[in-house]
């Protein structure tokens, strides 16, 4: 098989790799939307970029010109890249959705640079690798063993412009690229950073417990248990420790569920520097030196990528 469902699929039996990647999708979409000969660009969103509810349609002129705009049927199909071989339009795809039933001017040019991104980045592959010693993330820092599973989780605090809501983001690794992600706005508005980032790891433990129970199914772990990293060592204290703290006697209980996971053994909440986190373009804009380096550790990279290239070009 070589192209199903939008899907382009490259198999190299000799070093034992499988790419995903959606080029042709990517080029229809542009074509459909008179965005072929855009100008390209290597960040999906501005940084910063506070998108609001404020920045809806104010005039009458405004109004009439945002009903002509394709913004839903785009976002459409950018969500379905989301959900196939591209993690890195997570974030900007989920702010963008969040304004879908009245969007204004600001969103609209920011969709259009979201296509503009995508003209760059293309021909960007997702890359599994069946061997580690053949897997591209063997020399980049803080990564783990390519043939186990390992998932890393990320909040920010209070992004949310409108509701001061924070976002919840993950993704997992097996075979030496990205498997699961998922990028979220929280539903209660935390009081600290901590917490934000306690309920992002419950949100995380509880897809990547799903996960784990389908590889076990499979016969491809028996003993290992699942190992989520962390950037936030108050939280990990937190869901270590067995007694209940007065600064979460308010958290819903279902975010307990990470409790029960880490002395049951089942889940293993290791700390990751956040300069190593590997989810952190699920939460937030970053730069565009962070934003690569991200999608690198996940092997998501320009199908004629280079260990010395830092740009998308």
């Amino acid at each position: 098989m070589k192209y199903f469902l939008g899907m382009n699929l490259q198999r190299d039996r000799a070093k034992g790799t499988i790419s995903l990647s959606q080029t042709q999708y990517i080029e229809s979409v542009l074509k459909r939307f008179d965005m072929l000969h855009c100008k390209p660009i290597s960040t999906p969103m501005s940084t910063p970029c506070k998108l609001s509810i404020e920045d809806a349609p104010r005039t009458i002129k405004e109004r009439d010109e945002m009903l002509n705009v394709p913004y839903k049927q785009i976002l459409g199909c950018i969500r379905y890249l989301v959900s196939c071989t591209r993690p890195d339009l997570c974030f900007t795809a989920g702010i963008l959705s969040r304004f879908m039933q009245d969007p204004g001017p600001k969103h609209w040019q920011a969709l259009k640079r979201l296509l503009r991104y995508l003209k760059r980045t293309k021909d960007m592959v997702l890359t599994y690798s069946r061997s580690q010693s053949e897997s591209i993330n063997m020399n980049l820092e803080g990564w783990t063993n390519p043939s186990q599973l390992s998932g890393w989780t990320d909040s920010d605090w209070g992004g949310d412009v409108d509701g001061r809501k924070s976002t919840s983001g993950f993704v997992y690794c097996l075979a030496g690229a990205a498997i699961a992600w998922r990028s979220k706005k929280q539903t209660t508005v935390a009081l600290s950073s901590t917490e934000a980032e306690y309920v992002a790891a419950a949100l995380a433990a509880k897809e990547g417990i799903w996960i784990h129970s389908i590889l076990e199914e499979l016969n491809l772990f028996k003993t290992s248990k699942l190992i989520l990293h962390c950037d936030n060592q108050s939280c990990i204290k937190l869901a270590c420790n067995p007694k209940m703290s007065d600064n979460i006697r308010h958290v819903s209980f279902k975010h307990h569920f990470l409790r029960d996971l880490i002395e049951e053994k089942k889940l293993d909440l290791k700390y990751a520097a956040t300069t190593l986190m590997w989810a952190n373009f699920l939460t937030a804009t970053v730069p565009q030196t962070k934003h690569i380096a991200c999608c690198r550790k996940i092997s998501l990279t320009m199908s004629n990528y280079s260990s010395n290239d830092n740009t998308f070009d």
